[in-house]
């Protein structure tokens, strides 16, 4: 097969002619595609039982065990026909179980791997013999080679392009800076504004806590996440001059971290604010990129018999406006992101490890091709197997995982996590080369930061279509920035899974109003 230029038409003509390609065997650019399991009874299936198709996937689990689903077609949300249960033996593997659905329903089932065969039987109301032979089904865009316009963020040779992803680095550690257990401390700050205005406090909080602004309390959160920076988008009025931040972190049995940002309502940069302690040191804002990164704090506090979480509603000296102990908290050593340390492995590709990564280059509008190979990894389970993810402008995930043969829930691979399912799961089984093939328009906001239009995503998985023109509402999970319209890098996480990429590469499209 060749490789194929990217386009929506493209895909669009191989979705509607069945999605993934068939080939049996392996691929004729067999150092491209790397499609050969170490195991030959795992993978895809086709055959016959009686005059009727029949396809299976086999899935490697822990113990030498598998799962075979027997089903009337490939991607598709049609239930399984049986799910068999596989143990290896001597020289193979026997798979055993029985009827689901259709004619196989309560029939009994047996099929035997031998010799890189599949021959089997059902036993049933409608009896007869099974038998299937191997077929690897590539994306009909794998390979595909970037257009003219492109630019081409990874090629094999280098990641001169991409830089190390870190959470934000001027998030306060408090578990660094003044230690304990089941305790509260309190951060404040104060910033210059040159007129009056409306700004945008985003804060990220772990594992929960109270902001107060002039005085008022205006935001309160319990989190069952670890810190996320800018989750929290809290519009406030800005008095010209001087305005004070005063927040309260309580700590239960996360990290107990605390990290804020002030912008414009549309999240844009601001000028000519300071932040400091007026009458001492103060400098721009915009030299932070709005990260409050001037703190003072006091605590520990801490009371008898209850937890973090029952303090948010114990008031302590500072919240009670008593004498309190004032600290300075040191600012960071690493403030810059570092480079990326992915191993390339000199043969097109490069392996998850040491963080995630981000291009140094920010962008807004796109499409996108994304090549990736996840781990054979049958001992684990759920998101410990072959995790990773797409971040568009590093706010909108669309999920990577060894999800062959499931269901394809908004975790699996191609949810955009936690939002929204594919369509159908035509995720590869391990080890397979796979496409991700993604049109993305941001988030659009007017000047007062009123969302006008969610972010829309389409996106096709190995040639098929999963989402179309998808709304977006919000940023997903494990996003590190607010969801705005302003540019941003394009970002791959690392899950602590030996996931491939290669052959990445990006079109920016033209902004539309």
């Amino acid at each position: 097969m060749k490789p194929l230029h990217f386009s929506m038409i493209a895909l669009m003509t191989a979705a509607v002619l069945g999605g993934c390609a068939t080939v049996q065997g392996v691929h004729k650019e067999a150092n491209f595609a790397q499609t050969r399991q170490p195991d030959p009874c795992i993978g895809d299936w086709e055959g016959k039982w009686g005059s009727a198709n029949l396809c299976a996937q086999v899935i490697p689990l822990a113990g030498k065990t598998y799962r075979m689903n027997l089903l009337p077609a490939f991607d598709t949300r049609e239930p399984a026909l049986a799910v068999l249960e596989g143990k290896a033996v001597e020289k193979g593997v026997d798979f055993a179980g029985a009827g689901l659905e259709g004619d196989m329903k309560d029939a009994r089932i047996t099929i035997a791997f031998r010799g890189r065969r599949m021959t089997g039987r059902v036993e049933g109301a409608v009896s007869g013999d099974i038998e299937l032979h191997h077929v690897v089904r590539l994306s009909p865009t794998l390979g595909a080679r970037p257009p003219k316009d492109a630019i081409v963020l990874f090629d094999g040779d280098d990641l001169d392009l991409w830089e190390a992803r870190s959470v934000d680095p001027w998030g306060v550690n408090l578990k660094k800076t003044v230690g304990g257990e089941n305790c509260a401390a309190y951060l404040r700050t104060w910033v210059f504004a040159p007129a009056p205005g409306k700004a945008q406090f985003a804060y990220g909080i772990e594992d929960g806590g109270k902001v107060w602004f002039n005085g008022n309390e205006i935001h309160s959160a319990l989190e069952q996440r670890k810190v996320t920076p800018c989750y929290h988008k809290i519009p406030v009025d800005l008095r010209e001059g001087w305005n004070t931040f005063l927040v309260k972190v309580v700590q239960n049995d996360k990290d107990w971290a605390f990290t804020a940002r002030l912008r414009g309502l549309d999240a844009s940069p601001v000028s000519g604010f300071f932040v400091g302690m007026p009458g001492q040191d103060a400098y721009p804002l915009e030299s932070f990129d709005g990260n409050i990164a001037l703190w003072e704090v006091s605590g520990p506090y801490a009371a008898e018999g209850k937890s973090g979480d029952a303090l948010m509603d114990t008031a302590f000296a500072p919240e009670t406006g008593d004498a309190a102990e004032w600290h300075p908290v040191p600012l960071p050593e690493q403030t810059e992101p570092g480079p990326a340390k992915w191993l390339l492995l000199g043969n097109g590709a490069v392996e998850v490890r040491g963080g995630s990564i981000q291009t140094r280059q920010k962008f807004t509008d796109q499409k996108l091709h994304v090549e990736f190979r996840t781990p054979m990894l049958p001992d684990q389970t759920g998101q410990s197997r072959g995790n990773s993810g797409v971040f568009l402008q590093n706010r909108y995930e669309v999920q990577i995982l060894d999800s062959y043969g499931l269901s394809g829930e908004n975790n699996d691979c191609g949810g955009i996590y936690k939002l929204a399912i594919p369509r159908v799961n035509v995720c590869a089984p391990p080890l397979q080369w796979q496409t991700y093939d993604i049109e993305f328009r941001a988030a659009r906001f007017d000047p007062d930061w009123n969302k006008t239009e969610d972010a829309r995503i389409t996106v096709y998985h190995n040639g098929v279509l999963i989402h179309e023109n998808l709304p977006i509402p919000d940023k997903t999970t494990g996003s590190q920035v607010t969801a705005t319209s302003e540019p941003d890098s394009l970002s791959l996480q690392d899950h602590g899974n030996p996931v491939w990429f290669r052959n990445i590469w990006l079109v920016e499209l033209p902004p539309e109003d």
